[in-house]
């Protein structure tokens, strides 16, 4: 997710809301100065793993408990970005950068709606 990030970044930086990786002990550093509401989730997990309730948080101390919680969890950096409401688009890459394939993209909002309503 951080790399596809910094790539996008690179290509499309409207497209990209501003972030930060938190590494295993080093406190909120540089997260600091991103705009509230954050959005924070595992840096290397998928599918929605790591996502939940308290993802989205709204003030510093909502943001510590999180990153502590997901740091604890899965045991690797924290993603934390500026939240944008609006589709959960999740894209299906093959490969290394620069020689990615795209497999596709899925909207995730879309698909649990259609699942919980039965269709």
């Amino acid at each position: 997710k951080y790399e596809a990030r910094l790539r996008l970044r690179e290509i499309a930086p409207e497209l990209c809301p501003r972030f930060e990786l938190i590494p295993y002990d080093i406190g909120l550093g540089r997260a600091r100065a991103l705009h509230y509401p954050l959005f924070a989730k595992p840096a290397h997990e998928g599918t929605g793993m790591g996502i939940g309730e308290g993802s989205i948080v709204y003030d510093e101390v909502a943001l510590r408990a999180r990153v502590e919680h997901l740091l604890t969890a899965y045991r690797q950096p924290v993603l934390v970005e500026e939240y944008i409401a609006g589709a959960d688009i999740t894209v299906g890459l093959l490969g290394n950068w620069p020689d990615l394939e795209v497999l596709g993209a899925h909207d995730r909002r879309r698909a649990r709606v259609a699942r919980e309503s039965g269709r």
